[in-house]
Protein backbone atom coordinates (compact mmCIF):
# COMPACT_ATOMS: atom_id res chain seq x y z
CA UNK A 1 0.00 0.00 0.00
CA UNK A 2 2.91 2.38 0.75
CA UNK A 3 4.05 2.07 -2.88
CA UNK A 4 0.59 2.18 -4.46
CA UNK A 5 -0.44 5.56 -3.02
CA UNK A 6 2.63 7.50 -4.24
CA UNK A 7 2.50 5.72 -7.60
CA UNK A 8 -1.16 6.61 -8.03
CA UNK A 9 -0.52 10.22 -7.04
CA UNK A 10 2.42 10.40 -9.46
CA UNK A 11 0.28 9.05 -12.28
CA UNK A 12 -2.53 11.50 -11.54
CA UNK A 13 -0.20 14.50 -11.51
CA UNK A 14 1.28 13.35 -14.85
CA UNK A 15 -2.21 13.43 -16.33
CA UNK A 16 -2.81 17.08 -15.42
CA UNK A 17 -3.38 19.08 -18.59
CA UNK A 18 -0.88 21.82 -19.41
CA UNK A 19 -1.69 24.96 -17.49
CA UNK A 20 -3.72 23.09 -14.86
CA UNK A 21 -3.13 24.08 -11.26
CA UNK A 22 -0.76 21.64 -9.57
CA UNK A 23 -1.88 20.93 -5.98
CA UNK A 24 0.30 21.54 -2.91
CA UNK A 25 0.48 19.40 0.25
CA UNK A 26 -2.09 20.82 2.71
CA UNK A 27 -0.46 22.02 5.94
CA UNK A 28 3.07 21.64 4.53
CA UNK A 29 5.65 21.55 7.37
CA UNK A 30 9.15 22.78 6.42
CA UNK A 31 10.79 21.36 9.57
CA UNK A 32 9.54 17.85 8.83
CA UNK A 33 10.47 18.10 5.13
CA UNK A 34 14.08 19.32 5.56
CA UNK A 35 16.82 16.72 5.19
CA UNK A 36 18.12 14.21 2.68
CA UNK A 37 15.70 12.56 0.24
CA UNK A 38 16.62 9.64 -2.02
CA UNK A 39 15.02 10.02 -5.45
CA UNK A 40 13.28 6.79 -6.48
CA UNK A 41 11.91 8.00 -9.83
CA UNK A 42 11.99 11.06 -12.08
CA UNK A 43 9.77 11.80 -15.06
CA UNK A 44 10.51 14.82 -17.23
CA UNK A 45 10.19 16.18 -20.74
CA UNK A 46 13.42 18.22 -20.38
CA UNK A 47 15.86 17.43 -23.21
CA UNK A 48 18.90 17.72 -20.90
CA UNK A 49 17.39 15.18 -18.48
CA UNK A 50 16.38 12.86 -21.32
CA UNK A 51 20.00 12.80 -22.57
CA UNK A 52 21.36 12.06 -19.06
CA UNK A 53 18.76 9.62 -17.73
CA UNK A 54 20.21 6.37 -19.09
CA UNK A 55 23.55 6.99 -17.38
CA UNK A 56 22.07 8.15 -14.08
CA UNK A 57 22.38 6.15 -10.88
CA UNK A 58 20.31 6.57 -7.72
CA UNK A 59 20.23 10.30 -6.98
CA UNK A 60 19.43 12.26 -3.87
CA UNK A 61 18.40 15.75 -2.83
CA UNK A 62 19.31 17.68 0.30
CA UNK A 63 16.51 20.05 1.30
CA UNK A 64 17.08 22.96 3.66
CA UNK A 65 15.18 26.12 4.48
CA UNK A 66 16.69 29.55 5.00
CA UNK A 67 15.70 31.62 8.08
CA UNK A 68 13.39 33.78 5.91
CA UNK A 69 11.63 30.64 4.62
CA UNK A 70 13.28 30.27 1.20
CA UNK A 71 14.06 26.74 -0.01
CA UNK A 72 17.62 25.60 -0.82
CA UNK A 73 18.11 22.37 -2.80
CA UNK A 74 21.32 20.45 -3.43
CA UNK A 75 20.80 17.82 -6.12
CA UNK A 76 23.38 15.07 -6.59
CA UNK A 77 23.08 12.72 -9.59
CA UNK A 78 25.81 10.06 -9.73
CA UNK A 79 26.65 9.02 -13.28
CA UNK A 80 28.96 6.37 -14.68
CA UNK A 81 32.00 8.67 -14.91
CA UNK A 82 31.18 11.63 -12.62
CA UNK A 83 28.69 13.22 -10.24
CA UNK A 84 26.40 16.00 -11.45
CA UNK A 85 25.75 18.53 -8.68
CA UNK A 86 23.27 21.38 -8.77
CA UNK A 87 22.36 23.94 -6.14
CA UNK A 88 19.09 25.82 -6.49
CA UNK A 89 17.45 28.50 -4.36
CA UNK A 90 13.69 29.06 -4.43
CA UNK A 91 11.79 31.94 -2.83
CA UNK A 92 8.55 31.48 -0.92
CA UNK A 93 5.46 32.02 -3.03
CA UNK A 94 3.19 32.87 -0.12
CA UNK A 95 1.78 29.32 0.09
CA UNK A 96 3.61 26.72 2.19
CA UNK A 97 5.02 24.03 -0.10
CA UNK A 98 5.08 26.28 -3.18
CA UNK A 99 8.32 28.01 -4.19
CA UNK A 100 9.52 30.13 -7.11
CA UNK A 101 12.97 30.49 -8.62
CA UNK A 102 13.78 33.26 -11.07
CA UNK A 103 16.86 34.41 -12.89
CA UNK A 104 17.54 36.41 -16.03
CA UNK A 105 17.48 33.18 -18.05
CA UNK A 106 14.65 31.15 -16.52
CA UNK A 107 11.66 30.85 -14.22
CA UNK A 108 11.06 27.80 -12.00
CA UNK A 109 7.94 26.82 -10.08
CA UNK A 110 8.40 24.06 -7.48
CA UNK A 111 5.56 22.44 -5.51
CA UNK A 112 5.52 19.69 -2.92
CA UNK A 113 2.43 17.86 -4.16
CA UNK A 114 2.28 15.21 -1.46
CA UNK A 115 4.48 13.82 1.32
CA UNK A 116 4.29 11.80 4.51
CA UNK A 117 7.62 13.42 5.57
CA UNK A 118 9.43 10.12 6.16
CA UNK A 119 8.77 7.63 3.36
CA UNK A 120 7.90 9.53 0.20
CA UNK A 121 7.46 12.94 -1.38
CA UNK A 122 6.09 13.88 -4.78
CA UNK A 123 7.64 17.11 -6.04
CA UNK A 124 6.59 18.89 -9.25
CA UNK A 125 8.81 21.42 -11.00
CA UNK A 126 7.91 23.58 -13.97
CA UNK A 127 10.71 25.45 -15.73
CA UNK A 128 10.47 28.07 -18.48
CA UNK A 129 13.59 29.23 -20.27
CA UNK A 130 12.86 31.55 -23.17
CA UNK A 131 10.27 29.78 -25.32
CA UNK A 132 11.09 26.34 -23.89
CA UNK A 133 8.98 24.93 -21.06
CA UNK A 134 9.67 21.71 -19.16
CA UNK A 135 8.01 19.80 -16.35
CA UNK A 136 9.49 17.24 -13.98
CA UNK A 137 8.14 15.02 -11.23
CA UNK A 138 10.28 13.41 -8.55
CA UNK A 139 9.25 10.63 -6.24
Amino acid sequence: MMVVLPSLALALVCLLPAGAEVPVQPGFDTEKFAGMWHVAAIASNCSVFLKMKDGMKSSFTIVSFMPEGDLALKLIWPQADKCQKFELLFQQSGQAGHYMGTSAQEMRDLRVVETNYSGYAIVHEFKRSGKDAHSALQL
